[in-house]
């Protein structure tokens, strides 16, 4: 089974994280001859980054190479952005995409790329994370058994609770008390506005609570953002804030991601838009109680049994040439659900164990490949 990868490594963007947790997980199996060709990055600013895996896995990473002119793969699986629709010039193409606001504008798509070519071409299959996100491909007019919902996965080995590991966090990242965790680009659909403004109010009535924030600062203005957020709060409100934030903006290693999960208490993103929101299922495999929006690409992976889900409503939202769909996450029932969660200890022991129950069962990268190979090969299946 030949099988060409193309797309960006050595980067701590979501689509590298995947692409490389998938190749680690493809390695492990028998009958694949793989192969992989990096994709130049979006943004030419950005630049490659080491350190990100564990010294095994990155040699194991760096070890795989790239396709020569007489390697004919039976299938291409292509990771990155914009999308690149072309056919493979052997064998069956996959292109991988997420559609956060259930639409995929035309700007989506790499340039000379013929959306009516890629319809009409039977060997070539979208994969996205979610059944939120396949709505977008549907919209942008793939048949569905063009979309395959591929959901990604975590690392058991290192995603997992580590007790031990919480005190020193703590102490390294000065924090105290309840702790409060969220990460991402700290863009406008990540919902930071509303996260602070339901700290805000939380703060007001526990003294003890803390918001841990972690940012991307190497591949967006995520600092930026998060003192857009706080300016559009009061000045009471902010104060309430920013005495009891703890912000990081630098590229972390997997490792260290899996520490600062230890160090909290729970998990929130009132996410107005996401392909699928990683983060999410790397805390709930760490053991942490979950609050995220309801009704988006999170509903495909989290349960009540360590989830609270803030209700939403959708709303029209313009992405570039296209209409798409965001939800509003009800700020007051997001606040109440902080202030819950701060005093039910109950349900935080329950998700400590029936969240990373749930992730090892159902969601681990070995996971997401068993339904990965029967689409690349189906010949083998």
């Amino acid at each position: 089974m030949k099988l060409v990868v193309e797309g960006w490594r050595s980067l701590s963007h979501s689509y590298a994280i995947v692409n490389q947790w998938q190749l680690l997980a493809l390695r492990r199996r028998r009958g694949i001859e793989m192969r992989t060709r990096d994709l130049p990055f979006f943004n030419p600013l950005w630049r490659r980054q080491q350190g990100l895996f564990p010294p095994e896995s990155a040699r194991v990473l760096q070890a795989i190479k790239p396709p020569q002119s007489d390697f004919a793969p039976a299938a291409t699986l292509r990771i990155s952005f914009p999308y690149d629709l072309t056919p493979a010039l052997t064998g069956r193409t996959f292109v991988y995409g997420t559609a956060e606001h259930r639409v995929v504008p035309r700007s989506f798509l790499a340039s000379g790329t013929s959306l009516r070519a890629a319809l009409a071409d039977p060997s070539l299959t979208i994969l996205t994370p979610t059944h939120w996100s396949a709505e977008g491909f549907q919209r942008l007019g793939f048949d569905d058994t063009q979309i395959a919902v591929i959901a990604h996965g975590i690392d058991p080995a290192l995603f997992r609770p580590r007790p031990e590991k919480r005190d020193a966090m703590r102490q390294e990242l000065g924090v105290s008390g309840f702790v409060f965790m969220s990460a991402g680009a700290m863009t406008s659909n990540k919902g930071m506005d509303l996260l602070l403004r339901a700290f805000a109010a939380v703060a007001d009535r526990y003294n003890h609570v803390r918001l841990l924030l972690k940012g991307a600062d190497r591949l967006y203005s995520s600092q930026h953002f998060i003192q857009q957020a706080l300016s559009s709060l009061t000045r009471s409100q902010a104060n309430l804030v920013v005495k009891r934030l703890v912000y990081g903006g630098e590229a972390l290693s997997m490792e260290q991601m899996s520490g600062l999960y230890q160090a909290a208490d729970a998990y929130v993103s009132p996410y107005r838009a996401e392909g699928f929101n990683l983060p999410v299922l790397e805390a709930t495999a760490c053991g942490l109680p979950v609050i995220c929006t309801h009704g988006g690409a999170t509903d495909d992976f989290v349960t009540d049994a360590f989830a609270r889900r803030i209700e939403s409503r959708p709303r029209p939202v313009t992405i570039d040439d296209a209409v798409g769909v965001a939800l509003e996450p009800d700020i007051d029932h997001l606040t109440d659900l902080m202030r819950r969660m701060v005093d039910d200890d109950g349900f935080r022991r329950q998700a400590a164990t029936e969240g990373p129950r749930h992730a090892v069962e159902n969601f681990t990268w070995d996971h997401a490949v068993d339904r990965l190979l029967p689409r690349l090969f189906p010949e083998a299946a």
